[in-house]
């Protein structure tokens, strides 16, 4: 059984549940966040061009708000949206696969998110 009840700031968080079968996910993408965060780094790093980062940067961030349950504009959703999250990935792996290495870790963030029971 895996269990994660994470809050950041002043926020409160309760949960009673009697009898669970499935998956129950709540607020941020949680432990992929260090991924992100970590490919977001690599970004930084690597020296592209402003325009190519920028785009990279809003894919990251697509596929955070997506792994939220959120849409861009923070309306909540009715849960993480993998399939959403898993796009917005392909096509930053798509914007930086030429780029020493960027490619192969948007892979494994990809991987992550595959293997992520939302």
């Amino acid at each position: 059984m895996y269990f994660q009840n994470v809050a950041g700031g002043n926020v409160h968080i309760g949960q009673q549940i009697a009898h669970n079968t499935g998956t129950v996910t709540t607020g941020s993408a949680g432990p992929l966040d260090p991924e992100l965060d970590r490919l977001r780094a690599a970004l930084r790093e690597a020296g592209l061009d402003r325009d190519v980062r920028e785009e990279a940067e809003r894919e990251i961030e697509a596929a955070r708000t997506a792994l939220a349950g959120a849409d861009l504009a923070g309306t909540v959703l009715a849960g993480p949206d993998k399939n959403r999250a898993i796009r917005a990935l392909r096509r930053l792996s798509g914007t930086v696969e030429g780029f020493a290495g960027l490619g192969a870790l948007a892979g494994s963030v990809i991987a992550a998110v595959e293997g992520w029971p939302a």
